[in-house]
C-alpha cells in the first residue's frame, strides 16, 4: 500500500483505528531489511503475498530435499557397484584393456559425473530461488550460495 497524500484526523483515536485497519493484518508489508537497488529489484516477486511466499517456500524446501535424496541414491548405487566389480576384487585381474576400462570406470567416470552435476547445479538453484520469491537479485544469489552449500 501506497500513501497518495497526507491525512489529518482529528484525534488520536481515529488515526489509530485508521492505521490499524490499513496495516495490522497485512504483516508481509513490513520487512526489516535494508532496500536493495532499483536494478536490484525483482519487480514480479513484489506483489506475492505471504501466504504465497510460504506455500512456494516449502515447494522449494520439497524439491530440495528431493533432489539430494535422488542425488545420493544414483551416486551411492554407482560407488557400490564399482567397488564391487573394482579390478582389487576380481581374481583374475588381465592387466591390458579391461583393466584399463575398469580404471577408467573407476576413476575418471564418477568424477565427471560429479563435476558436471555441480555445474548445473547453481543456475537451477538460482532459478528456484527466484521462484521462491525473494525479493532481489542479491538475496538469491544468497539463497543459491546457500542451497548450494547444502548440496554439496
Amino acid at each position: 500500500m501506497s500513501a497518495g497524500g497526507d491525512i489529518e484526523h482529528r484525534d488520536q483515536k481515529t488515526a489509530s483505528i485508521v492505521g490499524t485497519s490499513m496495516f495490522h493484518h497485512d504483516t508481509s508489508s513490513w520487512l526489516f531489511q535494508p532496500a536493495p537497488a532499483a536494478e536490484d529489484v525483482l519487480w514480479d516477486n513484489l506483489g506475492l503475498r505471504r501466504w504465497e511466499r510460504r506455500i512456494r517456500a516449502i515447494a522449494v524446501a520439497g524439491l530440495f530435499a528431493a533432489a539430494c535424496v535422488f542425488y545420493v541414491i544414483p551416486v551411492a548405487a554407482f560407488q557400490s557397484f564399482l567397488i564391487q566389480y573394482s579390478p582389487a576384487s576380481l581374481a583374475n585381474v588381465n592387466i591390458t584393456t579391461p583393466y584399463i576400462g575398469t580404471t577408467f570406470l573407476v576413476a575418471v567416470l564418477p568424477t565427471l559425473a560429479l563435476q558436471l552435476l555441480l555445474m548445473i547445479m547453481p543456475p537451477l538453484l538460482d532459478a528456484v530461488s527466484r521462484w521462491r520469491g525473494v525479493v532481489a537479485v542479491s538475496y538469491a544469489h544468497w539463497e543459491t550460495v546457500n542451497l548450494y552449500f547444502g548440496f554439496k
